[in-house]
């Protein structure tokens, strides 16, 4: 029997029943500068407006570390806008330093994302209000 690892898995987050926000994990996924012999890559991690400062991103990425650590991803990595400050000192709390840079095109305009990234360690101690529930997709 061959069993399939799916590439792709999602979490979501939601608090009494109600959606709130999620993330987006992909394996075998790197870019130049990113560290590690089993990196994954965060994709996306967003949460709706009202619920920014409420502990959501911070359950959903505790998921995700957790995740990546129990499926022996030794480096987490992201891009993320490099004007976007609020998400970028929101992952320099847990961690994640610059790795690199990747430009990509926004219109006719040339961008640039920081590539960052955390070697994977144990983490705790996230908002308990919010479940955060896993969805697997190939």
């Amino acid at each position: 029997m061959k069993y399939v690892v799916p590439r792709v898995s999602y979490f979501v987050a939601e608090i009494e029943d109600t959606l709130v926000g999620y993330a987006k994990l992909k394996r075998k996924s790197r870019q130049k500068g990113v560290t590690g012999d089993n990196p994954i890559e965060l994709c996306r991690l967003y949460n709706f407006q009202e619920f920014i400062g409420k502990g959501v991103g911070k359950a959903l990425l505790l998921k995700c570390l957790e995740f990546a650590g129990k499926n022996r991803h030794d480096t987490i990595w992201l891009g993320v806008w490099e004007d976007n400050t609020s998400a970028i000192n929101f992952y320099r709390k847990f961690g994640f330093e610059k790795c690199g840079e990747h430009v990509f095109r926004l219109g006719e305009n040339p961008q640039t994302n920081w590539l960052t990234q955390l070697m994977q360690r144990s983490v705790d101690n996230f908002n308990e209000d919010v479940i955060v529930t896993q969805k697997r997709y190939l």
